[in-house]
């Protein structure tokens, strides 16, 4: 089935690369910067008719039509365009982002970004790679080796909880923080070892469930700012390779009291 969904990915990625650069129409959702195009539906509509196909009587939780959890024995988590903004200001962090869910728990994850050609792929128990090669997170020991990703809310001119404080603590501590625009290649990135560690708050299901399998799988730690396991309903994650993820979590129990 993999070689089928890699396909299926692929095929829905050409859409985006075909509209990368041309007029696009635009609406908002929650704010002037949560914004959704008529290609973000485009993509979801085409990959959920040939999922469902692939895997009859499988669900979905999908950003833009199936937004609503569900209990389901086989449920793909679709994100079709994370990263929205970007795609249409032309700015190449863009990927799909898809998982696979099996009796509650992923088996199959995979986030591609058509516009760098990079596809991370993982499957549960057998490891992650990207475009074959073989995933390890980071080594680092050290903040002063680190570069970290994460990102902020839609609604962060208005939010108290806006992650600034603790951007700004981190960026303190590390070499860097960088904020490309999509949690979803953060995660995969931080699986690749290119980050050393990703946080983020107010994140949704799709945003994150293909990153998760991709951290564990390269060896990495995914938990909520409280050190549990992290689940869909949690408001937070943080993320790295187990020292750094470790080193994280001492820094945000400090910061949060």
């Amino acid at each position: 089935m993999r070689n089928k969904i890699v396909e299926i990915v692929s095929d829905a990625g050409k859409i985006i690369t075909d509209r990368i650069h041309t007029k696009k129409e635009i609406g908002s959702k929650s704010t002037d910067v949560d914004l959704v195009t008529e290609v973000d539906r485009q993509v979801e509509l085409f990959m959920i008719e040939r999922l469902s196909r692939l895997l009859p009587g499988s669900e979905f939780l999908s950003e833009e039509t199936a937004s609503a959890l569900k209990e389901a024995e086989k449920l793909w988590v679709l994100d079709p365009i994370d990263g929205t903004l970007n795609f249409i200001h032309g700015f190449p962090m863009v990927c799909i982002s898809l998982a696979l869910m099996e009796g509650g728990v992923l088996t199959q994850g995979y986030v591609y970004n058509p516009l760098t050609g990079h596809l991370f792929e993982a499957q549960r128990g057998r490891g992650a790679r990207c475009n074959g090669r073989i995933l390890r997170v980071s080594a680092a020991v050290r903040f002063k080796e680190c570069l970290l990703s994460t990102g902020f809310p839609y609604d962060y001119p208005d939010n108290p909880e806006n992650n600034l404080r603790y951007f700004d603590h981190f960026n303190r501590l590390v070499q860097g923080v960088r904020r490309p625009g999509s949690a979803a290649l953060d995660m995969a990135y931080t699986a690749a070892g290119t980050f050393d560690g990703f946080w983020e708050c107010h994140l949704k299901p799709w945003d994150v469930a293909a990153g998760i399998l991709l951290v564990r799988e390269a060896g990495g730690v995914v938990t909520n700012f409280d050190g549990g396991d992290y689940r869909f309903s949690d408001d937070c994650i943080v993320t790295g390779n187990p020292v750094i993820h470790a080193l994280m979590l001492q820094e945000i129990k400090t910061l949060r009291g």
